[in-house]
């Protein structure tokens, strides 16, 4: 899986552009982010102990996805290849 990313993403990210960049990084982060907020403000305020239970769910959730992924500890593609640009650094 990693091989595949290392060899796919370098062919995915030929001939970008800034605006497409900018685009993606809207789609990923931004959009995700802005796209939840209003649906959590309405539960809280509509059903706010149902709101509550699905916080704690989700952030359960992502606990456990993360201590699987540390297990796991296989390398990002941008590690492994310098043909994979990274379009900004998070953590």
């Amino acid at each position: 899986m990693i091989q595949y990313a290392a060899d796919y993403i370098p062919k995915m990210q030929e001939g970008h552009s800034e605006s497409g960049l900018a685009v993606y990084r809207q789609y990923t982060d931004i959009i995700y982010m802005h796209g939840l907020f209003p649906v959590v403000l309405y539960g809280f305020y509509a059903q706010r102990s149902r709101t509550v239970y699905y916080f704690f769910i989700w952030n359960f959730m992502h606990f456990i996805i993360d201590i699987t992924k540390m297990g796991f500890m296989q390398p990002r593609p941008i590690w492994i290849t310098k043909d994979v640009m990274s379009i900004y650094c998070s953590a």
